[in-house]
């Protein structure tokens, strides 16, 4: 009875993010998001870069402060830095 419940609201936001993409939880994701305004290492390949995370964007890409501009990251491995 739990899995057909928990399969039944897989189904139902996985159709309702086929129709309007990841906008909707935008903002429920950057409430919640435990790295938000901190200092993170972010790590893509053989590129590193350390800077201030803000949060995600409407395509769900990781936007990080990089001395001052905003640089957007749609993969990489992302760690927290002690300030």
């Amino acid at each position: 009875m739990l899995a057909g419940e928990v399969i039944a609201g897989c189904v139902r936001v996985f159709r309702e993010f086929g129709a309007s993409g990841f906008a909707p939880w935008l903002q429920s994701w950057n409430a919640l998001d435990a790295s938000g305004d901190r200092e993170v290492e972010f790590e893509l390949g053989r590129e590193r870069v350390r800077g201030i995370a803000r949060g995600v964007d409407s395509d769900g890409a990781l936007k990080i402060e990089i001395d001052g501009r905003l640089r957007r990251f749609v993969s990489g491995e992302i760690s927290p830095r002690d300030t």
